[in-house]
C-alpha cells in the first residue's frame, strides 16, 4: 500500500472511534505492565527462597512427598483422578446423574427464551445506538399483529409507436342507372338549312333527307345542319355514319372534319383523307347513288355542341340522304372513397401522419365501363402515436406484496398533464410482536410499568458512541486500505451491471432474492446471476430502467434495469452517503456513473455526518462469529504479545 492510502485509512479510523480505541489501548498497556511486574516479583521470590532453611518453613514435609510425581507432568494428576473416580462414591454419583437425568426438549417457537430472541436483540441494538431513557422489551408467549407502513414507487411510461397503413382509392358511380342505355330522342337533334330534307328514326338509327329526287337547280348548292349536345363523351359508345344516298354531289362534315366525299359514282369515306376532288367536274351525274359507308364518327365528337354539316350539289334534279346510328348510355356520377389497411391493433385515426408515398401511380381504370383517371390510386402512409400509459412497479412493490402487505394509499408525485409519471404506493405490512412488554432503563434496571424517573433514585446519561460505531469506523478504514487503487488513487470504484425483464418472460432475471437456489433461472445470463447475488449481498445501488427491445406493433418487449455494484456492502453505503455530500449522482440508466472517490474527495468527506447504522448489524454478527475481537480474544492477544516480547516469562522463566 502507498503511504497516502495508509494515512487516509488510519485518519478515518481514528476520527470515528478515537475514544473507544484509545481507551482500549490504555487498558491493555496497564494489564501488560501488571503481568510483567508480577512475573518479575515471583522470580525474585523464587530466587530468594533458595537460601532459606526448609525446616523453618511451617508444615514442611520434606522433598519426598506423593505430589512430587505431578511436577512438570499434568498427565500424572489427570490419570490418578480418573483412577480414583472409578471407585469414589461422589464421582460415581455425578456420572450417573449426567447419563440418567431426564432429557429436556425445548420448543424454539414457543419457549420465551428463544421466540423473543430476535426482537430482544434488535431492542438491545437500540439501547446502544440511541438510548436516552427506557426501552420496551418483549416478554411472554402471546403475540399480537401490528402494522407498519412501507412505500415503493410506480413509474409511468409512454412509448412511441411507428406504423404504416396502406391507403387505397376506390371510385364508384353513385347513380344506380350508370352504364344503362339512355337512347337518343328525336328531340335531342336540331335540324336547320335548306328545304327538301325529311327526318325519321327507329331505335338507335336516325336519317335525314330524301331517297328520291326532290330538289332542282342548275348546279345549285344546298346546305343542311344537324346539331346535338354531349355532356360526356364516355356516354357515347357508338356514333356511325351508316349510309348515304344522293344525286349529284354530296359531302358530309362532322365538327369540321369531312367524313364522306362523293361526286357521282366517285366516293371517299373516312376522316383525315384530305380533299380528294381537285379540279373541275360536271354538275350533272345522272342517277341516284347509294353507298353503305359505315364511317365511325365517334372520334370526332366532343363535349358540348356537335355539328353534322351536309352540302349537296344538284345539276337539274337531285336528292340528299344521310342515315346514322347513335347509342347513348347514362353517365357515371363519380364518388371517391378511401380504405385503410393497418397493422393489427392500429388505425390511421389514432396516429399522426408523418409521410405519404404513392405506390400505385397514374392510371385509367374503368368503372361500369366508364374510364376513370387518377394520378395515384394507392399510398403507403406512415404514422406515429404514443401508446397508452403503462406503469412499472419497482422490485420493492413485488416484495411487499409477496410478504402479505396490503395497499393503503397511492399518491402521484409527478403528473405531466396526461398521466402520472411517478406514484408513491404506501403498503400496510403486518408483523407479529409480543402482546406484553417491560421497560429497561439503563443496562440492568427493570422499572415497574416502564416508569423510570428520578423518583426511583435513578439518573441517566445519554449513550455515546459504542462498540458498533467504533467497529464500523475500523471497518471503513480497513475497506479503504484494501480497495485503494494505488495507480489512480481512487477508492470504492463500482461497476455498472444490468438485468433484463422481458414482457412475456418466464424467468425473472431481475429478482432481488433466491439466486442461491438457481430455480427457473436457466435463461438468465451470468451477468444477471452475478448481479442477483450482489443484490442479495446489498452491494448494489439501483439507478433506473429503460426499454432495450421495442417492436413497432407490440411495443416494449424488454426493459433493462441498471445498477452500480460495489466491492462490499459498506463500500456501497459510503458511496451513497459520500455522493450526497459532494452533490454527485449516479447518472442515468443509459449512462450510469459508478465512479468511486479520488483521494482529494475522500479527504473532504465528513464521516461523522454519515449514517452507517445499516452496517451495524453486520458488525454485531461478525462479533458473534469471532470476526471481530471480543474480551477473551483481547486478553489472549495481550498474553501472546507479552510472551513474544519477554521470552523469559514462558514456563516460569525456566
Amino acid at each position: 500500500m502507498k503511504k497516502g492510502g495508509l494515512l487516509i485509512a488510519l485518519t478515518i479510523a481514528f476520527s470515528i472511534c478515537s475514544g473507544s480505541v484509545l481507551a482500549g489501548n490504555t487498558s491493555q498497556a496497564n494489564t501488560a505492565g501488571k503481568d510483567f511486574a508480577n512475573s518479575m516479583n515471583n522470580a525474585k521470590v523464587k530466587d530468594a527462597g533458595k537460601n532459606i532453611d526448609p525446616s523453618t518453613v511451617p508444615n514442611y514435609q520434606g522433598s519426598n512427598v506423593p505430589e512430587a510425581s505431578y511436577y512438570n507432568s499434568g498427565l500424572n494428576i489427570e490419570n490418578q483422578a480418573q483412577s480414583e473416580a472409578s471407585t469414589n462414591p461422589t464421582a460415581q454419583f455425578i456420572n450417573d446423574a449426567r447419563t440418567n437425568r431426564p432429557q429436556i426438549s425445548i420448543n424454539r417457537d414457543t419457549d420465551p427464551l428463544f421466540m423473543r430472541h430476535e426482537e430482544i436483540k434488535n431492542k438491545s441494538h437500540g439501547l446502544s445506538e440511541t438510548y436516552s431513557g427506557c426501552v420496551d422489551l418483549p416478554v411472554g408467549t402471546k403475540d399480537v399483529t401490528q402494522f407498519e407502513d412501507k412505500t415503493c414507487n410506480v413509474t409511468g411510461h409512454q412509448d412511441t409507436v411507428n406504423f404504416t397503413c396502406k391507403r387505397t382509392l376506390s371510385v364508384t358511380c353513385s347513380n344506380p342507372e350508370a352504364g344503362q342505355p339512355d337512347p337518343f330522342e328525336d328531340s335531342d337533334f336540331t335540324r336547320s338549312g335548306d328545304a327538301g330534307m325529311g327526318w325519321g328514326s327507329s331505335g338507335h338509327t336516325f336519317w335525314y333527307g330524301n331517297t328520291g329526287n326532290n330538289r332542282h337547280g342548275d348546279c345549285k348548292w344546298f346546305e343542311n345542319t344537324i346539331r346535338f349536345y354531349i355532356t360526356d363523351l364516355n356516354t357515347i359508345p357508338e356514333f356511325v355514319l351508316e349510309q348515304v344516298k344522293y344525286d349529284d354531289w354530296m359531302f358530309v362534315w362532322v365538327n369540321g372534319h369531312v367524313g364522306f366525299q362523293g361526286i357521282g359514282g366517285s366516293t371517299y369515306s373516312g376522316f383525315d383523307l384530305g380533299w380528294k376532288f381537285p379540279g373541275n367536274y360536271k354538275c350533272e351525274k345522272k342517277g341516284v347513288r347509294t353507298f353503305n359507308i359505315n364511317v365511325d364518327a365517334r372520334p370526332k365528337l366532343r363535349v358540348g355542341w356537335n355539328t353534322i354539316f351536309i352540302r349537296h350539289l344538284v345539276g337539274g334534279g337531285g336528292n340528299a340522304y344521310l342515315k346514322f346510328r347513335a347509342r347513348r348510355l347514362h353517365g357515371c356520377t363519380q364518388s371517391s372513397s378511401y380504405t385503410y389497411t393497418c397493422p393489427a391493433g392500429e388505425s390511421h385515426t389514432k396516429g399522426t401522419l408523418k409521410s405519404s408515398i404513392c405506390t400505385s401511380g397514374s392510371a385509367t381504370r374503368y368503372v361500369k365501363g366508364f374510364p376513370v383517371y387518377r394520378s395515384c390510386w394507392e399510398w403507403d402512409r406512415n404514422y406515429s402515436r404514443l401508446t397508452d400509459p403503462y406503469y412499472v412497479k419497482d422490485p420493492m412493490c413485488g416484495q411487499l406484496e409477496s410478504e402479505g402487505c396490503g395497499q393503503k394509499s397511492a399518491v402521484c408525485t409527478n403528473h405531466n398533464g396526461t398521466y402520472c409519471e411517478n406514484q408513491v404506493i404506501t403498503y400496510s405490512c403486518p408483523y407479529q410482536t409480543s402482546a406484553r412488554h417491560v421497560s429497561m432503563c439503563g443496562s440492568q434496571l427493570v422499572c415497574p410499568d416502564g416508569d423510570c424517573t428520578s423518583d426511583y433514585g435513578q439518573t441517566y446519561e445519554p449513550a455515546t458512541d459504542d462498540f458498533q460505531r467504533a467497529a464500523t469506523g475500523m471497518a471503513v478504514a480497513s475497506e479503504i486500505a484494501k480497495d485503494l487503487d494505488q495507480d489512480n488513487l481512487t477508492v470504492f470504484t463500482g461497476e455498472d451491471q444490468a438485468c433484463a425483464k422481458k414482457k412475456w418472460g418466464f424467468a425473472n432475471c431481475c429478482k432481488d432474492s433466491g439466486w442461491g437456489t438457481d430455480i427457473g433461472l436457466a435463461n438468465c445470463s451470468n451477468e444477471e446471476k452475478e448481479l442477483g447475488l450482489m443484490k442479495e449481498a446489498k452491494r448494489t445501488h439501483y439507478i433506473g430502467n429503460y426499454c432495450n427491445d421495442r417492436d413497432d406493433i407490440l411495443g416494449c418487449l424488454s426493459r433493462k434495469y441498471v445498477y452500480c455494484s460495489y466491492p462490499s456492502k459498506l463500500a456501497r453505503i459510503v458511496i451513497e452517503q459520500g455522493k450526497a455530500q459532494l452533490g454527485q449522482n449516479f447518472g442515468s440508466a443509459k449512462n450510469p456513473n459508478c465512479s468511486g472517490f479520488t483521494v482529494e474527495q475522500l479527504e473532504t468527506l465528513n464521516f461523522d455526518a454519515m449514517d452507517l447504522s445499516e452496517f451495524y448489524s453486520d458488525v454485531m454478527n461478525n462479533a458473534a462469529n469471532g470476526s471481530t475481537p471480543n474480551s477473551n480474544g483481547v486478553a489472549q492477544d495481550i498474553q501472546d504479545k507479552l510472551k513474544s516480547r519477554y521470552p523469559e516469562l514462558n514456563d516460569g522463566g525456566n
